[in-house]
C-alpha cells in the first residue's frame, strides 16, 4: 500500500493566499472609499451649518443697518462701488443705539461679531473659524449711499470649501430719531 500524506500542497496555499489578498483588497478599497466620503459629507455638513449661521447674522443685523460706518478700519470709500475683501466691518444699526462691528483676520481664519451698544456694553461672539474669505459690494451705488450690500463668505476645512451669497438691504437707511 502506498501511504499519501494528507495536507496542502505549497501551489495549493499560494493560490488561496493570492485569492484571499485580492478579496480583502476589495474589502478595503469599499470600507475606505466609503469612510472617506463619510468624512467630507460630515465635514460639508458642518461648513454648511456655520454657513447658514453666518448667513442668518449678516441678514439679521444688516437688515437692522443704517450705514456702513467703516470697511476695513476706515470709512467706507465714497465714489466706490467695487467689489473688496474685508478684514473688518462696521455697521450702524437703527437710530444708532448699537454698532455690529464682523472682524476676520486672515491669520487664524476666525470671523467674529462684535455688539457695542451705546452704554458702551460689548458682546463678542466667534462665528467660524474656518473662514477663507470675505467680499462685500454695494447695492444700489457706492458705500457711502449703499442701500445694502451683496456678502461672499467662503469657508474651507480640510481641503473642502463652501461659499455663501448674501444680499443684506438695509430697512433703515436714513431713517433717524428725534
Amino acid at each position: 500500500m502506498i501511504n499519501k500524506k494528507k495536507g496542502f500542497t505549497l501551489i495549493e496555499v499560494i493560490i488561496v493566499l493570492a485569492l484571499l489578498t485580492i478579496v480583502l483588497g476589495v474589502i478595503y478599497q469599499f470600507f475606505f472609499s466609503s469612510n472617506r466620503d463619510l468624512n467630507d459629507t460630515d465635514v460639508k455638513s458642518n461648513l454648511q451649518f456655520e454657513g447658514q449661521q453666518i448667513q442668518n447674522s449678516f441678514t439679521s443685523y444688516g437688515s437692522q443697518g443704517n450705514i456702513i460706518r467703516q470697511l476695513n478700519g476706515n470709512n467706507p470709500p465714497p465714489a466706490d462701488s467695487t467689489e473688496r475683501g474685508i478684514e473688518n466691518l462696521m455697521l450702524t444699526l437703527y437710530a444708532g443705539t448699537e454698532t455690529i462691528t464682523y472682524s476676520y483676520t486672515t491669520t487664524n481664519k476666525t470671523l467674529t461679531e462684535t455688539h457695542t451698544k451705546e452704554d458702551g456694553t460689548v458682546t463678542t461672539k466667534t462665528l467660524s473659524d474656518k473662514v477663507l474669505s470675505i467680499t462685500i459690494r454695494p447695492i444700489g451705488g457706492t458705500y457711502d449711499v449703499a442701500s445694502g450690500m451683496t456678502m461672499k463668505v467662503t469657508l474651507q476645512d480640510k481641503g473642502i470649501s463652501y461659499s455663501i451669497t448674501s444680499n443684506v438691504v438695509f430697512r433703515n437707511k436714513g431713517v433717524t430719531t428725534q
